[in-house]
């Protein structure tokens, strides 16, 4: 039981870093400014919904596709720990972690529905985020974990509509300021997440 508790909190403290959901407020409004209230709870929830979904499915079925590529847990845990240092240090700079280019946020104020990209995908559910799912699905020792790491993401994506759907009511109390205070805070946890991953794929290569 104490496995599970433990899986448990790393997956949603993990998962919770990199999608910051408060972090997530400030493009989500700008890119629906012309919308109504009602349009953008349902973009809000249409994008949530199909983030939860390609992460579920991404992160149970992702040591399958490693494995046809011949790729070890190890590598992939080094690999994937570097990229979420990078993320990290970029949060802790007070960027966002999910990638969004300028070409994407563009086309998010010109597009009347953003629901699925860009604010699904990448904004949601971006490379880093799927990386993450991966990762903490290599961590599973049994079968029992993997209700836990569903679990775990479609409570964080409750969270994030939760988040946004607050946000458009009270849109004029989201300040930049707490934004990339939130965002450096968790910048910081995921970069010990990170260094994390390295060392338990370094100590896991067969050289070890």
């Amino acid at each position: 039981m104490t496995e599970l508790t433990d899986y448990l909190f790393v997956c949603f403290g993990t998962l919770f870093a990199i999608l910051s959901p408060l972090a997530t407020v400030p493009p989500f409004l700008a890119m629906t400014d012309s919308d109504t209230q009602e349009s953008r709870l349902q973009m809000a929830r249409r994008a949530c919904i199909v983030a939860c979904l390609v992460l579920v499915v991404f992160s149970v079925t992702g040591l399958t596709i490693l494995d046809f590529f011949g790729i070890t847990v190890p590598a992939f845990k080094i690999a994937g720990g570097i990229l979420l240092l990078r993320a990290s240090l970029e949060m802790l700079q007070g960027s966002r972690a999910t990638q969004i280019t300028s070409g994407e946020r563009q086309e998010g104020y010109q597009k009347e529905d953003i629901s699925i990209t860009p604010l699904a995908i990448p904004l949601l559910c971006g490379p880093v985020t799927i990386v993450t799912g991966i990762l903490l699905s290599a961590r599973a020792v049994s079968w029992m974990h993997y209700p836990v790491l569903i679990g775990t993401i479609i409570a964080i994506y409750l969270i994030t509509y939760c988040v946004l759907r607050v946000a458009v009511a009270y849109s004029y109390l989201v300040s930049e300021i707490a934004r990339r205070t939130v965002t450096r805070l968790m910048g910081l946890l995921l970069a010990s997440l990170a260094v994390q991953f390295v060392v338990n794929g370094i100590k896991e290569l067969d050289f070890i």
